[in-house]
């Protein structure tokens, strides 16, 4: 696993981005589970569709 990207990602030093918690992306995964998808696609698509909606806010 990479620990670095997270690193990477903050360029804009001004306005610190609001990331999802640990607990908001379990729930998705857990919800997307449920709903059929496999383990590894459902916590992949709730971290990506986390980080989308806490940076489109």
């Amino acid at each position: 696993m990479k620990t670095s990207h997270s690193m990477a990602m903050k360029t804009n030093k001004q306005e610190p981005e609001p990331t999802p918690t640990i607990d908001d992306i379990t729930k998705e995964a857990k919800r997307l589970y449920a709903m059929g998808f496999s383990l590894k696609n459902a916590v992949w698509l709730a971290i990506t569709t986390l980080r989308g909606k806490t940076k489109n806010q």
